[in-house]
């Protein structure tokens, strides 16, 4: 929402734009998204864009819609990917310009937010692209989602830029990734759905430490005052202090229904 209207997206049901107020102000049918696994790609607003990742097997795409008119002002076809689309772009400034940066299947890429062009592109160590970069410290910080190499990349570059702007790559093994990584100082979290979470040392990529939290996690923690706060699907909160060693410094149980789990 940019206080004004509010937009979402539910794939093969369309993206849709409404007032604050509850009217419906357009909407956009934008594929059928076939694929087992569904869509989970938000929209972002940028200004006067509408902006929605449509990775999907089949005809796959990037597109800026006019959120007043819902009609399209770019739209920029992408590689198809086996399974479908699930990463949110993000915008960085990158010195003299802004980047619209991308996680998918075949790694991550990065567009003009004006015009749809692709800048640079950075090849990933395995597949699905489902996390969302994070950005600091003049670098973007990429996990693939399967097991992988996470790395970061310096943004301001010109076509295939793997091997010529990734700062660091560091071994990482296990199951699926689907929640974003965060970055806390100079500390990388990484948070795998079975539980275990990963630092790293965000300047050179060196692994610091690596525990077990338990429980299942899907969603992406958040960094408020150096400290990381993450909620498992069982229904803990915790919060860390992520350093040169992991600190979890609390655990906060919510009530989960038996249905829910």
């Amino acid at each position: 929402t940019d206080g004004q209207r509010v937009v979402a997206f539910y794939g093969a049901g369309g993206l849709h734009c409404f007032s604050v107020d509850g009217e419906s102000l357009w909407s956009r049918d934008l594929g059928s998204f076939p694929g087992s696994w569904g869509v989970g790609a938000s929209p972002i607003i940028l200004g006067d864009l509408v902006i929605q990742n449509c990775d999907a097997e089949g005809e796959s795409f990037l597109i800026a819609i006019d959120k007043q008119t819902g009609k399209d002002v770019w739209r920029t076809p992408r590689q198809s990917k086996p399974k479908g689309g699930w990463s949110t772009p993000i915008v960085i400034d990158a010195g003299d310009r802004r980047e619209l940066v991308l996680n998918g299947e075949f790694g991550v890429t990065a567009y003009d937010p004006r015009t749809g062009k692709e800048l640079w592109r950075c090849q990933s160590f395995n597949g699905r692209g489902t996390p969302a970069p994070v950005w600091g410290n003049g670098m973007l910080y990429v996990v693939n989602g399967k097991s992988g190499d996470v790395y970061a990349v310096k943004p301001g570059g010109e076509g295939d830029v793997t091997d010529s702007r990734m700062v660091w790559h560091t071994a990482r093994k296990g199951g699926r990734d689907l929640p974003s990584p965060a970055l806390a100082g100079n500390v990388m979290v990484v948070i795998g759905m079975s539980g275990i979470v990963t630092g790293y040392d965000a300047l050179d990529g060196e692994e610091l430490w690596k525990e077990r939290l338990g429980g299942n996690y899907s969603g992406s923690p958040v960094v408020a005052d150096g400290l990381v706060y993450v909620a498992s699907e069982e229904g803990e909160v915790l919060v860390i202090k992520a350093d040169q060693e992991l600190d979890v410094i609390s655990r906060a149980s919510v009530r989960v229904d038996d249905d829910e789990v």
